[in-house]
C-alpha cells in the first residue's frame, strides 16, 4: 500500500469519482429496497401514473437508484468540484491506494 498526496485533480477525474461513488451508492440503496421487498410489500416505485409495489418495484429500483445517483452524480461534480479544489490546494489530500504505474 502507498500514500498518495493530491495536490490537484482535473475536472473529468473528479466527475469520474463522484459518478462511480453515487452509482455504488445506489447500487446500495437498490440492493436494501430489494431485500426489504422479499420480505413485505413496503417497497413502492412511482413514475407519474406508473405505481408498481412488492418485488417488482424492488427489481426496478435495483435499476433505477444506480442510474438516478449517477446522473446526479454529474450535477453533484459541477457545483462541487471548485470547492474541492480549493480545499486540496489548502489542506492538501492523502490517501492510501494500490497503483498500477504506466512504464
Amino acid at each position: 500500500m502507498q500514500e498518495i498526496k493530491i495536490n490537484n485533480i482535473k475536472f473529468s477525474s473528479f466527475v469520474k469519482l463522484n459518478i462511480v461513488i453515487q452509482i455504488a451508492l445506489g447500487i446500495f440503496v437498490g440492493l436494501i429496497g430489494l431485500l426489504i421487498s422479499f420480505f413485505s410489500q413496503n417497497v413502492y416505485f412511482n413514475a407519474g401514473d406508473f405505481k408498481i409495489t412488492g418485488i417488482l418495484a424492488g427489481m426496478i429500483n435495483l435499476i433505477f437508484f444506480p442510474l438516478t445517483l449517477g446522473i446526479t452524480g454529474i450535477f453533484i461534480s459541477i457545483f462541487a468540484y471548485f470547492p474541492f479544489k480549493y480545499w486540496v490546494k489548502i489542506f492538501g489530500l492523502r490517501i492510501f491506494t494500490m497503483c498500477e504505474s504506466k512504464d
